[in-house]
């Protein structure tokens, strides 16, 4: 199975968070539904791993990556809530099909994802916005950049399935690779081992 929005998709995404998006004057707030947001610039992650970098060195990656799981797990249980109050089917296609347009509308690339029995794959053929930064300034790092995205997507993985996954950051437009791939695999554990 792989999954890759069509622009009408990401369209219809666009609309609906459009429609659902207000402001609270009173707060001065921007919302979408009853959750405050903020609309940032895709620096801000590229800011925040150069800062953490020179904090915590080379382990900017896991720290970033930890960061960023739970946000994973919490989106796909706010998607799960969603498509049962709207009736809609919670099958894995169309909530991984909402899951990529919704990327592209929010500003974290136009992503596609695809099963091939226990590995999934994420790809952005554009790059994940860390890894844009880098290209923008036609800098190169060192390691792959996009753990927080590696993080997200672990955690969306392990809710939507019901299992643990680990990724890795097979190609990284910040290392000169011509796109950004993630590879995610179950961590086998003693139990199902046997």
């Amino acid at each position: 199975m792989r999954i890759e929005p069509t622009e009408k998709e990401i369209e219809k995404v666009y609309h609906i968070y459009l429609k659902q998006s207000k402001i609270d004057f009173e707060k001065g707030q921007l919302k979408l539904g009853d959750l405050p947001i903020i609309w940032a610039r895709a620096e801000l992650l590229y800011d925040m791993y150069l800062e953490l970098k020179k904090l915590v060195g080379d382990s900017v990656n896991p720290v970033m990556r930890k960061m960023g799981r739970p946000y994973g797990r919490n989106f796909f249980k706010t998607l799960r809530k969603a498509f049962t109050a709207t009736g809609n089917e919670v099958d894995q296609e169309a909530i991984l099909s909402f899951f990529c347009a919704e990327n592209a509308v929010i500003g974290w690339g136009r992503i596609s994802v695809e099963n091939d029995m226990n590995r999934w794959t994420v790809r952005c053929e554009k790059g994940f916005p860390v890894a844009q930064a880098f290209n923008v300034r036609k800098m190169f790092a060192t390691d792959p950049v996009d753990a927080y995205f590696l993080g997200y997507f672990e955690g969306f993985l392990s809710e939507m399935v019901g299992s643990n996954f680990r990724g890795r950051e097979e190609k990284c437009m910040a290392l000169g690779d011509d796109s950004c791939m993630m590879v995610f695999r179950k961590i086998e554990t003693k139990s199902s081992s046997k």
